[in-house]
């Protein structure tokens, strides 16, 4: 499906991660054999997450009552089963942490915690879907949840859809992506997309080729290449998620 290029979108330098898998004990080292790469675009995924109760605050310090806004109106008054997702747990001014029963959950938490959907401008254009167990797929999807795209990411299990992932997109409903033909997600994988949801598909034949499809989306969609080269293992997660968050 093809798209126009939004060249006249201002954005910081992007960055590709390049993750790859290590040398067979029997390689010959210096050659690279048994080295698969990818390029992937690598920004900043959901990295600001801000809290603020200035009614609350301003209306202790001057001494008399604040005026509630709507969306702490709402919040108030609604069913609490409506937000079974522990966000925040805690919170200090250098780190704010979610809580989650599994990735789903915690990942659900994120994008909700972005994005709260209240009102349209809280709502994301679109929303990145990947499979719960492909770590890869996610880490390369993350290049999609920063701007200009701003699809922040939820998890599905194949053809199946989580609850917190359902409760979720009914909350943020995505409003459809302009850089994307209005498509509302971008599904990276085989899996099937959520009933009423139009997507663009990611497809290869392995991680590796799906996270070049993933760069080449993203150089669709913004008309901007990768600036710089992450290099990051495509074997062990641990090594490969702090690529996510590159800049």
């Amino acid at each position: 499906m093809p798209f126009p290029a939004s060249r006249g979108v201002p954005s910081p330098a992007r960055s590709a991660i390049l993750p790859f898998r290590p040398p067979s004990p029997g390689a010959t080292q210096g050659r690279g054999a048994g080295t698969r790469a990818l390029f992937a675009r690598a920004r900043s995924p959901l990295l600001a997450l801000l809290l603020v109760a200035c009614g609350a605050v301003v209306g202790v310090a001057c001494g008399g009552e604040a005026e509630q806004n709507p969306i702490e109106r709402q919040i108030a008054e609604a069913d609490p089963g409506e937000f079974p997702l522990g966000f925040p747990l805690l919170a200090t001014k250098n780190t704010t942490r979610v809580s989650g029963a599994d990735p789903v959950e915690k990942t659900a938490a994120v994008a909700r915690a972005v994005y709260p959907g209240f009102t349209r401008t809280q709502r994301p254009p679109a929303v990145t879907l990947v499979d719960d167990d492909d770590w890869r797929g996610a880490i390369s999807g993350a290049a999609l949840t920063a701007r200009p795209v701003r699809a922040p990411m939820l998890l599905l299990d194949g053809d199946d859809v989580p609850k917190a992932t359902a409760a979720t997109l009914e909350r943020l409903r995505p409003r459809g992506s302009p850089l994307a033909g209005r498509a509302q997600a971008f599904r990276i994988g085989e899996g099937s997309v959520p009933d009423g949801l139009s997507a663009v598909r990611v497809r290869a034949r392995d991680p590796y080729e799906r996270a070049a499809a993933v760069d080449g989306l993203n150089f669709r969609l913004t008309g901007q290449r990768s600036s710089n080269v992450v290099i990051a293992s495509g074997t062990d997660p641990r090594y490969a998620m702090p690529a996510a968050a590159r800049s």
